[in-house]
């Protein structure tokens, strides 16, 4: 089996890993290990995970998972959304969405430096995937129809599903 360490930033996508991704990949023989990023590392008591909170910490996160000899890869799962201002190219990876992406994901590759690394970064929130089919996504997750209507009046709000995380009062995270 190879395994793939994959440093995430929430516990959806870490979940998303975990129950979606895993279970496909594993008959190609690959195992998923999803990390979620650690945010505050204390002497006593548990870690503080999830968000990218600055690219120093996401840095020492994927050293240390690049230091494990039997993993085959390590790649990222993190949105472009609200990236800190210390991320690789930040400042200077403009543009069309897309190109901002892959510019980014260059810069940030280069700055980690390592023939294992892969990095992936996501355009938009991965929340907004709860937005493609309102109906479905209340089917998959049982939802009640009052809950099925309020993503159906938020999704209609706008052209596509990647539109709703222009800010931080319509990011999918904060209306889901």
């Amino acid at each position: 089996m190879k395994r793939v360490l994959i440093s995430v930033e929430g516990q959806t996508e870490e979940t998303f890993v975990r129950e979606v991704l895993s279970p496909y990949l594993s008959d190609g023989g690959i195992v998923l290990i999803p990390t979620l990023v650690n945010t505050k590392i204390v002497k006593s008591g548990p870690n503080f995970k999830g968000g990218v909170v600055s690219y120093g910490k996401v840095k020492r996160d994927l050293q240390r998972l690049l230091n494990d000899a039997d993993a085959v890869a390590v790649t990222t799962m993190y949105d472009v959304y609200e990236l800190p201002k210390d991320f690789p190219g930040y400042g200077r990876c403009l543009g069309r969405p897309y190109d901002k992406v892959a510019c980014l994901e260059a810069a940030f590759a280069a700055d980690i430096n390592h023939r294992r690394f892969k990095p992936y970064l996501q355009l938009h929130e991965f929340e907004a995937f709860l937005f493609v089919d309102p109906a479905q996504t209340g089917q998959e997750l049982g939802l009640i129809s009052q809950q099925v209507e309020s993503l159906t009046h938020i999704r209609a709000g706008f052209a596509t599903p990647e539109e709703i995380n222009d800010h931080p009062q319509t990011a999918p995270s904060n209306v889901c």
